[in-house]
């Protein structure tokens, strides 16, 4: 009889166990799930940040696919007081990738096109007629599409269902009387006249109308995908505000972005030379334009080789080469101007049965960090926060810098 309890006894603590693991760590996405997650998080950042607001809503809720229909991302809109703000929510890798605000221009493009599919951070496409185009309408190969998805299918088989990184942020109330208990080790930084919202003192461009402008003058010579060459003029425009008189190549943009063109040998560089060319056009812009420099190139940068730049206001000139749907070596580059990292403190319930349900609440700790960029797709997005610890194939980065 002794011998059949102990058996009944472990028994019914082994089913405790079982029990007390999948109601511990299960969770399905769902509307109310998400959008409290994104809501919430987006909150923080108005408090930290000192954006305040009359009202707030959820403008829309847009759906990011893979290529078998399945949802896998999330781009949540708010309406700040008419201000159109976003979060992207990756159910792949269950984190919060993106965030921007005031960008109304750069959300519009997800409307009007159909579904729009989801190959990882910064690479959304849509099929028309049978065609790929990514988000800004620049037609990509089937094939590298087809790579690109499969690729990121072997590495995370189907979105998150069990998720503690994006579920943290459901139960957080963050308004004018919530504690910063749940948030701490707060640390952001930028460089000199840039805050947490846009640099009302000029306008950047976007390669769009760059490549306009320089098409309409060289029609032999046609340019497309100038993202290096867009950021590396919106440095200069950067500098001319700073009071470098000789920034612009004859006081003019358009004259600026053409002679990156030609110094970064556009027409000739290949995926395995860009990095060598782009390197030395820093050298020979400053040198051009008769000012001593900074440059510090990385090849891997770190989050403290951001930090350490941005405390000294060097603007970073930054490629992120991601698992995109335009190929094995794509990447986009944009200016980094500045940081916000913090540490979410919260607790998760790991209820178990035993002779009746019990909760256990266990600490938990995510470390979050954002880079502020400004961006030159189609539009010039000065707003934009993506997350550092994506999973990206490679960071390169110049911290560059004019000086007097």
């Amino acid at each position: 009889m002794k011998r059949r309890i102990k058996v009944l006894l472990a028994t019914i603590i082994s089913l405790a166990i079982c029990c007390s693991f999948f109601v511990g760590s299960t969770f399905a996405y769902n509307e109310s799930n998400y959008e409290s997650a994104g809501l919430n998080f987006m909150e923080y950042q108005y408090k930290v940040s000192n954006i305040g607001y009359t009202e707030l809503e959820i403008e829309d809720a847009i759906n990011l696919y893979d290529l078998e229909e399945s949802v896998v991302a999330k781009v949540l809109v708010l309406n700040r007081d008419g201000k159109i703000d976003y979060v992207i929510l990756d159910f792949l890798v269950d984190d919060i990738i993106e965030f921007g605000f005031d960008c109304e221009e750069y959300i519009n493009k997800f409307y009007g096109k159909g579904k729009i599919y989801y190959a990882g951070s910064l690479d959304c496409i849509y099929i028309d007629n049978g065609q790929y185009f990514d988000l800004h309408g620049n037609s990509l190969d089937s094939s590298q599409v087809q790579k690109a998805f499969n690729d990121i299918k072997m590495e995370f088989p189907k979105a998150a269902s069990s998720s503690e990184f994006i579920i943290s942020w459901n139960d957080v109330r963050i308004d004018s009387n919530a504690s910063d208990e749940d948030v701490i080790n707060i640390n952001d930084d930028f460089i000199t006249g840039f805050n947490h919202l846009a640099f009302d003192d000029h306008i950047f461009y976007s390669q769009s109308l760059f490549n306009l402008a320089y098409n309409n003058r060289h029609p032999d010579k046609k340019v497309d995908g100038t993202c290096i060459q867009t950021a590396m003029t919106n440095m200069a425009i950067y500098f001319n505000w700073l009071g470098y008189e000789n920034a612009l190549i004859n006081n003019d943009e358009i004259e600026t972005f053409t002679w990156f063109i030609n110094d970064t040998n556009y027409f000739k560089t290949t995926d395995s030379n860009w990095w060598k060319y782009t390197k030395k056009s820093f050298e020979n812009y400053a040198n051009y334009t008769g000012y001593d420099y900074y440059l510090k190139n990385y090849d891997s940068p770190t989050m403290d080789n951001y930090i350490h730049e941005i405390y000294n206001n060097r603007p970073i000139f930054s490629s992120f080469n991601a698992k995109t749907a335009s190929g094995e070596e794509w990447s986009h580059a944009v200016i980094v101007v500045g940081y916000e990292k913090f540490s979410h403190f919260y607790q998760v319930n790991n209820r178990y049965w035993l002779f009746g349900w019990h909760d256990k609440w266990v600490e938990k700790r995510d470390d979050f960090y954002y880079l502020r960029c400004v961006d030159g797709w189609s539009t010039a997005n000065q707003d934009r926060y993506i997350n550092f610890n994506y999973q990206y194939r490679q960071i390169r980065a110049s911290a560059f810098m004019l000086q007097k």
